[in-house]
């Protein structure tokens, strides 16, 4: 993808060059990246296909840490003979035997950075008696010390290389929202992000890639060569799956929107999906009309699913109160069941419980996930209407674990105002669950 990019960018960029709009330097920017990609993908190739991977070649590299724990209490228990010891002794670099000559004989050394001490100089023929003759230490406990010390070098290293994928990993996840932040202002006309900001996006979002690729391949060397200069299998055993968390999440609470027939018209699928997850939005409750475009609801569901976004459909009409008016509904439940699934979203006037209730009933026995709208608080009907729906959405704040708050944003002039209103309603109310009333007044309050 990135070299595709690349070339995209090289043929608008040499174009705007010969229309005196682009520098030659930019362009030369470009050809070196593209030829410094290509040297890194070749040789990620060559050596997974020779070392690691006979077959795949995966491009998305799993992290894992060593165990340190396990790999010290099994260096600690090993019970070698000395031939054993010495062979296992033997497979430790030789940059490490100078090393660890330097800690046990205190040479003269030189200090160089992050305070490591690093012996420099040609070795006298009286230090390179010494080290043959730590070499050839003969007790158990002691070569146990060396390899103990081996893998304490080792495991800092490790772990310095691992802060350094934490900190891309985190650097990624920031650009990613900052690149979905200019493209959704960009389609929508908010703000002044144009596409240049867009494109630039992502570019960095592509070079971070790389740099976490090429980190974590270190990692697994590290870890490889670790092991097995320790005669230790690459196994669960010894290293375990590293996994990091960048969830950058900061709006509060679990955010449902609803959409009515003329937003969802008015707005490309792809652009409805980029909302939700820019402003961390998990849930839309979506009007299913006559005047709905199916295919293209069909298709805005099916690209929810992938994104994990769950969905809910806008459906009622009073006549199906009475059953002789029902096939109507049953067409829609019908259509909802093959092609949509999820949810189906009743609006309900308690005032008339009974007749809804029978309705609720009815619709259950059809089709497995019902919620409501109420708009009051009618106990009695909620008691009995608890145990056959998934969620109601109400307007009025209680304790009820099913309940989610229906926010009207017609009095909020900014996103501003509106974020620091639900922060102060999700601490005072103890309930994280809103719904958002409705797409169009939210984008108004965006534009602010």
């Amino acid at each position: 993808k990135y070299k595709k990019f690349l070339a995209l960018q090289y043929k608008i960029y040499k174009f705007r060059f010969f229309a005196k709009q682009q520098t030659f330097t930019k362009i030369l920017n470009i050809k070196r990246n593209i030829a410094m990609l290509n040297n890194l993908e070749n040789e990620y190739i060559l050596f997974n296909k020779k070392i690691l991977y006979k077959k795949n070649i995966p491009f998305n590299i799993d992290v894992y840490m060593i165990n340190y724990n396990k790999v010290f209490n099994d260096i600690k228990n090993m019970h070698l003979s000395k031939i054993e010891y010495n062979n296992l002794y033997s497979k430790i670099d030789d940059t490490f035997n100078i090393y660890i000559a330097h800690e046990l004989l205190s040479t003269k050394t030189t200090k160089i950075g992050f305070n490591l001490d690093i012996p420099l100089g040609k070795k006298n023929t009286n230090e390179i008696q010494k080290l043959e003759k730590l070499k050839q230490i003969s007790t158990n406990n002691e070569k146990k010390d060396l390899l103990l010390m081996y893998l304490n070098k080792n495991y800092y290293t490790l772990r310095y290389k691992l802060n350094d994928l934490i900190n891309l990993e985190y650097k990624k996840e920031y650009v990613k929202k900052q690149f979905h932040r200019a493209l959704l202002r960009y389609k929508f006309k908010i703000g002044g992000d144009n596409l240049v900001r867009v494109i630039s996006n992502i570019k960095s979002q592509f070079d971070i890639k790389l740099q976490i690729l090429d980190v974590k391949q270190q990692l697994f060397l590290q870890e490889y060569s670790l092991l097995y200069n320790l005669n230790l299998p690459i196994s669960n055993k010894y290293a375990q799956k590293f996994t990091i968390n960048t969830n950058l999440k900061i709006r509060d609470g679990i955010r449902s929107i609803y959409i009515w027939a003329n937003g969802f018209k008015e707005y490309k699928n792809n652009l409805l999906i980029e909302l939700m997850k820019t402003k961390d939005i998990s849930n839309v409750l979506l009007s299913v009309s006559k005047y709905q475009n199916q295919k293209k609801l069909i298709k805005f569901v099916n690209l929810a699913n992938k994104k994990h976004i769950k969905t809910e459909f806008l459906i009622f009409n009073k006549k199906w109160l009475y059953p002789k008016n029902r096939n109507l509904l049953n067409k829609k439940i019908k259509f909802i069941l093959i092609n949509l699934g999820n949810t189906i979203n009743l609006d309900i006037d308690t005032q008339n419980y009974l007749q809804y209730l029978s309705l609720i009933k009815y619709i259950k026995n059809k089709y497995p996930y019902i919620s409501i709208n109420i708009t009051n608080s009618n106990q009695k009907f909620i008691k009995k209407a608890s145990k056959y729906i998934n969620r109601i959405y109400t307007k009025n704040v209680n304790s009820s674990k099913q309940n989610t708050i229906i926010i009207d944003l017609s009095k909020f002039g900014s996103e501003f105002e509106f974020e620091m209103f639900i922060s102060d309603f999700i601490e005072q109310n103890h309930d994280n669950k809103i719904a958002i009333y409705d797409l169009k007044k939210y984008i108004k309050v965006l534009e602010n």
